[in-house]
């Protein structure tokens, strides 16, 4: 490769390592995972709900998929070797917002039947889901200006016939 290609490249990679810092509006990994740990520490049980652990290789995959979504279509990774929470906004708002709109949806959630009551509540069950104990989320800046959120969580949950708690 002549050293033009090599400088080429480089220049691209730092390029985009600002686009992602930006996209991420300097939120850190922390931020993420300590909105997901005031909700589960929220939750009232017997035993209360392990904190959540920021895990770089979900993280990766957030970031990957997360550039998928530049178009800001409210569309599933397809992968369920993860549990999997998305948001998008046609605004721009950080990602911890998000996931405060997430939780906002536990009133919706009826836990002596273990069903979603009056609206969607699986995106707040999958945050105080007891197993899922490892984090990675992502944000991009969508091309109309939106904003698109995901986290994913391992192991994952919302699994059918099981309560999160």
């Amino acid at each position: 490769m002549g050293s033009f290609s090599v400088l080429y490249m480089l220049g691209l990679s730092l390029i985009m390592m600002g686009h992602i810092a930006h996209a991420q509006d300097l939120e850190s990994d922390a931020d993420y995972v300590n909105a997901h740990n005031i909700a589960r520490s929220n939750v009232s049980t017997r035993v209360p709900l392990p904190n959540v652990v920021w895990d770089d290789y979900l993280g990766h995959f957030a970031r990957v998929y997360a550039y998928q979504r530049t178009d800001c279509k409210l569309i599933h990774s397809g992968d369920n070797s993860f549990g999997e929470n998305i948001f998008v906004s046609d605004r721009d708002i950080n990602g911890t917002d998000a996931v405060k709109l997430w939780v906002n949806q536990k009133r919706y959630y009826d836990s002596s039947r273990n069903k979603c009551v009056g609206g969607e509540c699986h995106q707040y069950t999958q945050i105080v889901w007891r197993k899922s104990v490892s984090i990675g989320c992502y944000k991009v800046k969508c091309k109309n200006g939106g904003t698109f959120v995901i986290c994913y969580y391992a192991p994952r949950g919302n699994i059918l016939g099981e309560t999160p708690y």
